[in-house]
């Protein structure tokens, strides 16, 4: 009997192993048969892959270059003088010269410290301090403020008060930002801030300039980014100096010593930087008042519903929703779009809609009019966009609701509308003051809470006041005058209460006029200035240095005249055909060497025993035998080929010249595989004689309209009209999705392509048939060990028979 698989000890001498081996050589061979299918497909897949990979890259890139006008159309422009004014034009342009003339280059707002920085704490260890609290407070108010901190009572409140503020901006119109930059007496005494903090809160507050502090030569400076008038650099703090930020935030202005950085151009041409005394702090007046005659607030509106806060969601519905929770997306103008949610569906009303859209941080405001419209308000006159986010019951929501965004001409207000939805309060307070005058003495009208009172309640006020105010069909705050007189809003230019800023920005909000109110203030400012340039007889201004005409693209360098001459850019467009013709001709070669490699039928795919006889070198020459050819004549590469080369060779009939082929411009084969070449001397006549030829035999669309059976009319692609890159470019297209069906983008057998599909079912099945030969396997061992027992056996009983003789 055998014993943990040793076997003969019966003495019969039958070597079991190698019966069970040779019993299984059938089964081995079948198993290696799968093996060589499974791994030649893996190859195949794996050269199609690499094919796919390289055309591409050769049809979305490489060819893409070659439909622009920028590439097959090139135009250059000449300056007469670079050193005024140098220009770039594009494939649009016209042939022809432009007079130029430069009254005055752009430049950015750039303040810079004179000398170095003074600091309010005079002593020696101060003396090129980076510490804020050096360059505010002198020692004795630093020893101050230090006591004040220590106090254990009052000490940690103290802190966290603001020690420094002041407001930086880029410019004054509507769309400059401005932003203020504070820091607590925690900031600066007991974190120690220091000048590149200051450096790094304004780089970072949003405002369109860079800031830095130079340490070496002890100098802050402030750049605008962008050039022009209207781009500026503005520091300023409050006028009050009773309040101690202000008053800390003006020292902090000064001491930073700036002066203002301007180029100008010396009588040589050359530019020359120079820098003024230092800037003077000065008071600008705030805008106190301002005229109005209508309101104007952008709203989302649902006209075609009526609503009340209390109207549940699925009666607008009209059935049951089929979620508990509802999803939306909100946004207001280009900016942040914020998702949102109502949930319990079934029981949820119009007010829980509006709670959630008020919630979303945009700075809406949504509610239910008088009239039972249903409003959402955007407090910047921007656009609202609210969308259903997948979710069924949301689609059918805002489909009920018929939300529409009404214009600035068109925009309504209700009489019930809330005062605080037109603007966004300051601080913890919504109280309003302002003035209302005609021209005699200004009458004052007073809103304790502004979430609380209504339009009416405003109406209410001004007429109480002695005037005639109404809101119109349109929804618009008329205030009836004299024809002579004019209407005017004002708060207290100096006030710098929470009140004071509340009205200014709810008068400001209703769009009166394009000034807005401002408080007074006390800093520095400086602007850039406006690059200015007559071309052909016409001026232009510019804030970047740049001007754009008629597809030529003008840099400002100096002050003088200059002429720019625009002539198309020949050797350009030869050294782009030049390319082209390499490109084709590395993609053909590729291609043909695939579709002509030669096969080694001699050489297969080698088993795991035949590898495991050999060397790692033997095997990676044998398998590169094996590899070549598997795309030889292969059907996909072949019509490829073919596909390109007839790009190549029919001409294009939409070229409305004699050169409308690619031999007509000096581009022919030089071998009977496709390899092109180029004539130089023929490209330049031809472009000589038709500039535009080669733009039109390369790009030229093919698209011409086409009438259908049923009167339908649409547009199609007619190959002879095509140009020869676009040819390319459809039947690389098409033969890529052919052979991305069957073989797939990468070497993954799970792509769900043909060849992807066909190994997975290989590996499954070799699988199978292993488990299968391990089970026989065990069969055959088991027959020969049952055969060894037998023999055992019957060795026993002639032994008994004989005697042991």
């Amino acid at each position: 009997m055998a014993v943990n698989g040793i076997y003969g000890l019966s003495g019969s001498g039958i070597d079991v192993d190698s019966m069970v081996k040779v019993g299984m050589m059938s089964k081995q061979s079948e198993y290696d048969r799968m093996y060589k299918k499974e791994v030649k497909n893996e190859w195949l897949k794996e050269a199609y892959t690499s094919v796919y990979s390289d055309l591409s890259t050769f049809n979305n890139s490489t060819m893409s270059k070659y439909k622009m006008s920028a590439t097959t159309s090139p135009m250059s422009a000449a300056s007469s003088s670079s050193t005024v004014a140098t220009a770039v034009a594009n494939a649009d342009a016209a042939i022809m010269s432009h007079t130029v003339t430069v009254d005055q280059t752009s430049s950015n707002a750039y303040l810079l410290t004179k000398t170095t920085l003074n600091r309010a704490n005079t002593s020696t260890a101060a003396d090129k301090s980076i510490y804020l609290k050096d360059v505010i407070f002198d020692s004795a108010k630093q020893a101050e403020i230090r006591a004040k901190l220590d106090d254990a009572a009052t000490g940690e409140e103290f802190a966290k008060q603001t020690a420094v503020s002041f407001k930086i901006a880029d410019g004054t119109t509507t769309e400059s930002t401005e932003k203020t930059i504070s820091f607590t007496y925690e900031d600066i005494f007991n974190s120690n801030e220091t000048l590149n903090d200051l450096v790094s809160k304004i780089n970072s507050s949003g405002v369109n300039m860079r800031a830095s502090y130079d340490s070496t030569n002890d100098a802050f400076s402030l750049y605008q980014k962008e050039g022009g008038t209207a781009n500026q650099i503005i520091l300023s703090a409050g006028t009050d100096t009773s309040i101690a930020e202000n008053s800390n935030g003006q020292t902090l202005i000064k001491n930073l010593q700036l002066a203002s950085v301007t180029v100008e151009t010396d009588s040589n041409g050359n530019k020359v930087s120079k820098l003024s005394n230092v800037v003077d702090m000065s008071t600008t007046d705030g805008i106190g008042s301002v005229a109005a005659n209508s309101m104007l607030v952008a709203k989302l509106s649902t006209d075609s519903l009526a609503v009340t806060e209390e109207t549940k969601l699925r009666d607008i519905l009209g059935a049951n929703p089929s979620s508990d929770t509802a999803n939306f997306t909100i946004s207001v103008g280009d900016g942040e779009t914020k998702t949102f949610s109502v949930e319990n569906m079934a029981t949820a009303t119009v007010k829980d809609f509006a709670d959630a859209i008020n919630n979303t941080g945009l700075g809406l405001s949504a509610m239910v009019g008088s009239d039972g419209t249903f409003a959402i308000y955007a407090k910047d006159g921007s656009k609202v966009t609210l969308a259903a986010n997948s979710s069924s019951d949301a689609t059918s929501l805002l489909n009920k609701f018929g939300f529409q965004n009404i214009a600035a001409s068109e925009k309504r207000m209700a009489a019930t509308d809330k005062l605080s939805t037109l603007f966004t309060s300051a601080g913890d307070s919504n109280a309003l003051k302002f003035t209302i005058s005609d021209g005699g003495t200004p009458k004052e009208i007073s809103i304790a809470d502004a979430s609380t009172a209504t339009v009416q309640d405003l109406l209410d006020k001004i007429n109480a006041a002695g005037f005639n105010a109404q809101l119109n069909d349109a929804g618009e705050l008329e205030i009836a005058t004299d024809s002579s007189k004019v209407i005017t809003f004002g708060v207290i230019n100096g006030d710098g209460t929470s009140e004071a800023a509340n009205s200014r920005a709810f008068i400001n909000s209703l769009g009166f006029t394009s000034k807005e109110l401002t408080s007074d203030s006390y800093g520095i400012s400086a602007a850039g200035t406006d690059g200015k340039i007559t071309i052909d007889g016409k001026e232009y201004t510019s804030t970047t240095g740049k001007v754009s005409v008629g597809n030529v693209t003008y840099t400002l360098l100096a002050k003088g005249t200059s002429t720019v001459s625009v002539t198309q850019d020949t050797d350009k467009i030869v050294e782009n055909v030049k390319q082209f013709v390499e490109d084709y001709n590395k993609m053909i070669d590729e291609l043909n060497s695939k579709y002509n490699e030669p096969q080694y039928r001699d050489y297969g795919v080698l088993t795991k025993t035949q590898e495991n006889g050999m060397t790692k070198e033997q095997i990676e020459k044998w398998n590169e035998k094996a590899k070549s050819g598997l795309l030889y004549h292969d059907q996909t590469i072949g019509k490829i080929i073919s596909a390109l080369r007839e790009a190549i060779y029919t001409p294009v009939s939409s070229v409305d010249s004699s050169y409308n082929t690619m031999m007509s411009i000096g581009i022919s084969s030089k071998t009977d595989r496709g390899h092109l070449q180029l004539d130089e001397d023929k490209l330049r006549k031809a472009l000589s004689e038709d500039p535009d030829c080669v733009r039109q035999i390369f790009s030229s669309s093919g698209d011409e309209k086409k009438t259908l059976a049923d009167g339908t009319v649409t547009t199609v692609t007619n190959y002879d009209k095509e140009g020869v890159v676009n040819r390319i470019y459809d039947k690389l297209n098409a033969s890529m999705k052919t052979m991305k069906s069957y073989a797939g983008t990468s070497t993954s057998a799970s792509d769900g392509s043909t060849l992807g599909n066909l190994i997975r079912d290989m590996q499954t099945k070799m699988s199978n048939f292993k488990t299968l030969m391990d089970a026989f396997e065990k069969t055959l061992y088991k027959k020969y060990d049952a055969m060894e027992s037998s023999i055992q056996q019957l060795s026993m009983q002639m032994s008994y028979i004989t005697g042991g003789n």
